[in-house]
């Protein structure tokens, strides 16, 4: 067989299994989510070859030693920070901050705006809770891709700290579906009307000032919790080092 024939003929094979492993993989996950999904979610899908059990590829992975609670706690605890608990804050809320200081806008893009060119779409949860004992399912996440289940994935809060012992546990069922107006929005759905839509606003976001949009609602797109961090201290890096009255732009990319 000439070469060139080889090749093609190759080719055609790598395509068809690939298109087979998409189906598989996309097929009922895509109809679990009942909806279209953007083609960028394929690159947080990854695809093993070998006995690799992990989701992630980064090189080091773990958990805070003593949990994210008390990260976040010994985070907060400053003399120049005061924290508030069970408020909503609106953007009319931070809009008045403004005046005091410069806020760092973690809630949706569109709702800095009153949503007034339209709505971004996103992706809410529902939780169902359920108290079980100790390692009822053997791991701590397991994903269920298949339409006749429910939910999308169950976690084992126990299994998200080994290095304690617990009896019980506490297992949580995620149902996703597209979020409603007083939904808690959590994943951006980011489809052609929504890129259009954040090009929007993210030009009218960019020309403010006094207020930066940070992490994964304020800048309407998907990012991890290692991802999200690094940009939190990326601007804050750059925030304390820009000499007073000097203009802090108002857009991540701008900033980090």
């Amino acid at each position: 067989m000439p070469q060139i024939a080889i090749i093609v003929a190759v080719t055609i094979a790598i395509f068809i299994i690939q298109r087979r492993i998409i189906q598989i993989r996309m097929g009922c996950y895509r109809q679990r989510q009942d909806t279209q999904l953007p083609a960028s979610i394929l690159k947080r899908l990854p695809f093993r070859f070998d006995y690799t059990d992990g989701y992630f590829d980064s090189r080091f992975q773990g958990m805070p030693q003593d949990g994210y609670t008390a990260m976040v706690q010994s985070m907060l605890q400053h003399p120049n920070i005061k924290v508030q608990t069970d408020v909503t804050v609106t953007a009319e809320i931070a809009r008045e901050l403004m005046e005091k200081g410069h806020v760092f806008w973690s809630g949706p893009l569109d709702a800095w705006f009153n949503h007034d060119a339209g709505r971004l779409r996103w992706r809410t949860l529902d939780f169902i809770r359920e108290a079980a004992t100790a390692d009822a399912q053997g791991c701590a996440v397991m994903n269920y891709a298949d339409k006749s289940v429910p939910w999308t994935r169950i976690t084992d809060h126990a299994r998200l700290s080994p290095w304690e012992q617990h009896q019980q546990t506490l297992l949580v069922r995620e149902i996703p579906r597209e979020a409603k107006e007083n939904d808690i929005p959590y994943y951006p759905l980011r489809m052609a009307d929504d890129e259009r839509l954040l090009t929007h606003y993210r030009e009218r976001a960019s020309a403010l000032t006094g207020v930066t949009f940070i992490g994964r609602l304020g800048t309407y797109r998907y990012m991890d919790m290692d991802v999200t961090l690094r940009q939190a201290i990326s601007i804050a890096k750059h925030f304390i080092t820009t000499p007073a009255g000097e203009r802090f732009l108002a857009w991540p990319d701008a900033n980090a």
